[in-house]
């Protein structure tokens, strides 16, 4: 870490660095394959369903209905396997080019801006991702809440904001959090004093919900992660003042 670093910058990563709904279209795709390996059903078919019941609104129970769909017993494949698979496949997902833009913006800056990476989920999962899309070297620290000593160090919890700032000597009103979610990314940071920006386009499994109370909504909200370049700049040009 650098050793008087400006400003702490924080990234969320489903949603924020990538696209989630990428990830699900390529959990889907090794799903569909699983399937087509092992009985004589057109992967393509398989596919094709999963992704109609996911933009008809299906979560939660979409391997289920699959299997119900086209008529496949349990006994032959469950939907653990099918989570399992799921979970554990290599994910084909890339940054956006706006992320590219940041990420580099970050990179070039690394001595004055500590930049580091906070997400939930299961930690095989999360590093796959990560190494899917190349940018492990962009950040100074990677933490995935879970790795930290299970589920209850989850955002909204603050613990591993908290850990950064005292890790980093940084004061709250220089360190920026960039995430999506608006039920429960800004809650913990927005406790602490930080600053908090809400990156929200379009094709975001969040995009159109908005905060549920003062408490949890963002100081900023951008449409792309190029607008974050110049508030980070703001943001840290207020370190001495």
């Amino acid at each position: 870490m650098p050793d008087i670093p400006e400003c702490l910058v924080i990234l969320d990563l489903d949603d924020t660095l990538y696209l989630e709904k990428d990830y699900v279209l390529s959990g889907f795709k090794a799903i569909s394959d699983f399937i087509a390996h092992k009985i004589s059903i057109s992967s393509r078919s398989l596919y094709s369903t999963l992704v109609l019941n996911f933009e008809n609104g299906v979560r939660g129970n979409n391997f289920d209905l699959l299997l119900k769909e086209f008529d496949i017993p349990v006994s032959l494949i469950s939907v653990d396997e099918l989570v399992q698979v799921y979970r554990s496949h290599q994910p084909l997902i890339t940054t956006t080019s706006d992320v590219k833009v940041l990420l580099e913006f970050l990179k070039l800056n690394s001595s004055r801006y500590l930049t580091c990476l906070v997400s939930d989920g299961l930690p095989f999962q999360q590093h796959k991702k990560i190494d899917s899309l190349g940018i492990r070297s962009v950040f100074h620290k990677i933490i995935i809440t879970n790795e930290l000593g299970g589920a209850e160090y989850n955002k909204p919890n603050p613990y591993v904001f908290s850990l950064l700032m005292k890790e980093s000597r940084v004061p709250p009103h220089c360190v920026i959090y960039i995430a999506d979610n608006s039920l429960k990314d800004f809650i913990g940071p927005n406790r602490l004093g930080m600053w908090t920006l809400r990156i929200r386009k379009p094709d975001g499994i969040y995009s159109e919900i908005d905060a549920e109370s003062p408490a949890a909504a963002p100081s900023q909200t951008i449409t792309s992660m190029e607008q974050a370049i110049p508030i980070i700049k703001e943001i840290c040009c207020k370190r001495d003042k």
